[in-house]
């Protein structure tokens, strides 16, 4: 029988041991005696599940472009906002969300982005285009990422401006007639 304060443990009155994994475990999970490869790879899944909770809750628009202006990732406000599933995305162009006059402009920007020309974040406002057809005016704010091994993508969080465009134009109406 083991002694008390001794490696093994006792269970529901029968004797037995703890294993070398489980202790292993035991002490990974509370970070105490971990190696550092465990816990790196414990920080890495800390940060992905972190990184996931802030796209799955974030209340604006996030996407991000590969090399190739072709969707790698969005969260579930930019699809609600233009009415598409991830998968239906993913890969696609982003020319998919926007209007025929608004590809040349988001070509551009794309461009200054992947060839470093633009350091640092870029805001302003263009048109988007929903599955169904409709035009929305969004304020979008990019940002280049390197990624390991030099890959570029460009991150962009989008906020629908439909609303304000349209009580702008009113009030300006109004004054106008005024």
């Amino acid at each position: 029988m083991p002694e008390r304060g001794g490696r093994g443990r006792s269970e529901g009155g029968g004797g037995g041991t703890e294993t070398e994994g489980e202790a292993k475990r035991a002490r990974s999970e509370v970070g105490q005696g971990a190696s550092p490869l465990e816990q790196s790879e414990r920080r890495r899944r800390e940060a992905e599940a972190l990184l996931e909770a802030t796209l799955a809750t974030a209340a604006f628009g996030i996407c991000v472009f590969d090399d190739r202006g072709r969707f790698a990732r969005v969260n579930p406000a930019f699809c609600t906002l233009f009415d598409y599933r991830p998968e239906e995305l993913i890969g696609r162009p982003y020319a998919k969300i926007l209007p025929a006059e608004e590809l040349e402009h988001a070509e551009a920007m794309f461009q200054t982005f992947m060839t470093g020309k633009q350091r640092g974040s870029q805001t302003g406002e263009m048109r988007g285009k929903r599955r169904n057809g409709d035009t929305l005016y969004m304020e979008v704010s990019s940002r280049l990422l390197l990624a390991e091994g030099g890959r570029r993508f460009q991150v962009c969080s989008v906020i629908d401006v439909t609303e304000r465009k349209e009580r702008t134009r009113e009030l300006e109406e109004r004054a106008m007639q005024a």
